[in-house]
């Protein structure tokens, strides 16, 4: 499966509404490779339709430049080679940058870019995003194939559209671990000691990603690509009024995530099937399953198509391409 993300991915986040760009964070270096550090997701975002051109590289004492223009992105990543004491948030910044992730913006801080980096995040963003990259796991002071097994758990950020889940199983290298965080941190994937290695928050219709996960770079596509297209996916159902969620008898459920009762027209498609319509009344918290297991024909590279329509609009039209084993 990995091996195919290459090729699927281009075609994979399609969507009538435009492409969606992304902004990288970059640091300032001395006798290291810079330009390598600067273009360390350039191969991921191209293999996912991701816009992202010289203009959208930011060095980190220049946050501020960014903070104004962050309307303009739907995904911003930390790259490595940033020092957490080059990130300077005033409380007008914070505000600017609480307000994009509420309207679906995904921020992404990889644990390539150090422990000083993720506290300079969780610091500027705010007292309710409290989390501690603390001690070194078990599993990188003494790494036996014991220590290094991980815990996974089911969830839509880590299987959906893509398995991150298992790509982080597969390259994923231990460091630090998290301690004490704030409450609404996940933590889907933990190390031996039972402590976060991958965290997220939802921030209204947008999210905050951290990782202490070591392999996370340009070598490391077979990660970075699912990260990427797992967390824009992720928002996009936040942004139309829905929360992912995994189900044991379907590829994928959508919770309801307004204050009101819904009422949806849901259009699926695999291949060349004829569509399956359905309309559904969800109240607040109710979930609707997409894809149903058990009249599943299609294996291999298989094509979805999604649509919802309420109250005559359409709330999500999307085309995407996955691996079915």
């Amino acid at each position: 499966m990995i091996g195919s993300l290459l090729t699927l991915a281009a075609v994979m986040l399609s969507q009538p509404a435009g492409t969606e760009r992304a902004a990288l964070i970059h640091g300032v270096f001395t006798g290291w490779n810079e330009k390598a550090f600067k273009t360390e997701y350039d191969g991921a975002f191209k293999a996912l339709g991701i816009a992202h051109e010289k203009k959208d590289k930011y060095q980190a004492l220049n946050l501020s430049s960014l903070t104004e223009k962050l309307d303009e992105y739907d995904l911003v990543v930390v790259g490595f080679g940033v020092n957490g004491k080059d990130l300077v948030f005033s409380e007008e910044d914070s505000d600017k940058w609480r307000f994009w992730l509420e309207g679906g913006g995904v921020l992404f801080v990889p644990g390539i870019a150090g422990p000083r980096m993720i506290k300079a995040w969780t610091d500027g963003l705010g007292d309710e995003f409290y989390l501690r990259p603390a001690e070194k796991c078990t599993a990188y002071k003494t790494p036996t194939v014991e220590n290094q097994r991980m815990t996974i758990d089911r969830d839509a950020l880590l299987e959906f559209p893509l398995a991150l889940g298992k790509a982080i199983d597969n390259r994923g290298k231990q460091w630090v671990h998290f301690i004490n965080p704030a409450e609404g941190w996940k933590m889907p994937v933990r190390c031996v000691d039972d402590a976060g290695l991958f965290a997220y928050r939802e921030v209204g219709a947008g999210l905050v990603m951290l990782t202490q996960i070591w392999d996370l770079r340009d070598f490391g596509k077979e990660v970075t690509i699912p990260v990427f297209a797992n967390a824009l996916a992720y928002a996009r159902f936040r942004k139309a009024g829905f929360r992912p969620t995994v189900a044991d008898g379907a590829r994928l459920a959508l919770v309801n995530g307004k204050a009101k009762a819904r009422q949806l027209t849901v259009r699926t498609a695999t291949n060349e099937e004829p569509t399956a319509v359905k309309t559904v009344s969800l109240k607040p918290g109710q979930t609707v399953e997409l894809f149903p297991e058990a009249k599943r024909k299609a294996f291999g590279t298989v094509r979805r198509h999604l649509k919802i329509t309420e109250g005559g609009k359409t709330a999500l039209d999307w085309d995407w391409t996955e691996e079915v084993d």
